[in-house]
């Protein structure tokens, strides 16, 4: 009788085991059917997590390149706006000085004049202040600047050209250094984003096909335990009726 008993726990003990074992197979697999991902704490996977934390890192200092660089590009748009609206604003200006007549004009027609060149000066320099554009707006006639004189037409073309190299500058700038560059994080970024879906990412075939043959074994671990305790419960009747 002892024989068979501790037999009898033997076999309890083994079908427990086997059912601890499905159970906590089906529980892995309903988590990473659940989350989408093969790892969900390190222990799944030790060096591969480790792996994936490396990735993630990446993925973040990526993200941050890519930040700064559209912040650049949003400055070098705002300064190429104020730069266009300083050079159209020159032309005018240019335009409006070409228009007066070389023949004499009276003081108030020239105070007039000197009045509207300053307003455009003025509208130049805000319009330089906002955008960050420097070297604009030194076109007011405070310092006894002559606007009608020949040189001061030449001071302000040149000052046009000068703005026109800036817009240039900026449009090479943006091309051969932010359109690269982007470029480049954004072909790293997906690399990077596939290696790490390599790594973690469930397999969902697979892990269906885990999902269900565990789900099984659970079972029949469960149902042969239950049989193996029903077993048991009939010897100790029978050898308890003998005893009686």
């Amino acid at each position: 009788m002892n024989s068979i008993s501790v037999g009898t726990r033997g076999i309890d003990q083994q079908l427990l085991r086997n059912y601890q074992r499905s159970n906590e197979r089906l529980q892995t697999s309903v988590e990473r059917l659940s989350t989408g991902k093969r790892i969900n704490h390190p222990k799944d996977d030790p060096a591969g997590f480790i792996a994936a934390e490396e990735l993630r890192r990446d993925l973040t200092d990526l993200k941050a390149r890519l930040h700064g660089i559209s912040a650049d590009r949003l400055n070098v748009n705002q300064q190429q706006s104020g730069l266009g609206a300083i050079q159209n604003a020159l032309a005018d200006l240019q335009s409006r000085l070409t228009a007066v007549p070389d023949t004499f004009i009276s003081a108030d027609e020239r105070a007039a004049i000197e009045s509207e060149i300053n307003q455009a000066a003025d509208a130049i320099k805000r319009v330089a202040q906002y955008t960050g554009v420097k070297g604009a707006g030194r076109l007011r006639n405070g310092d006894g600047t002559d606007f009608f004189a020949e040189s001061a037409r030449e001071r302000i073309d040149a000052q046009s050209n000068s703005v026109a190299a800036d817009r240039a500058s900026l449009a090479t700038y943006e091309r051969t250094q932010l359109d690269t560059f982007e470029q480049l994080y954004q072909d790293q970024t997906a690399i990077t984003t596939e290696a790490l879906s390599q790594i973690e990412d469930t397999d969902f075939a697979a892990e269906t096909a885990n999902f269900i043959q565990s789900r099984i074994l659970s079972q029949s671990a469960m149902a042969a335990l239950s049989y193996s305790n029903r077993q048991h419960v009939q010897q100790m009747t029978t050898l308890l009726n003998a005893v009686a």
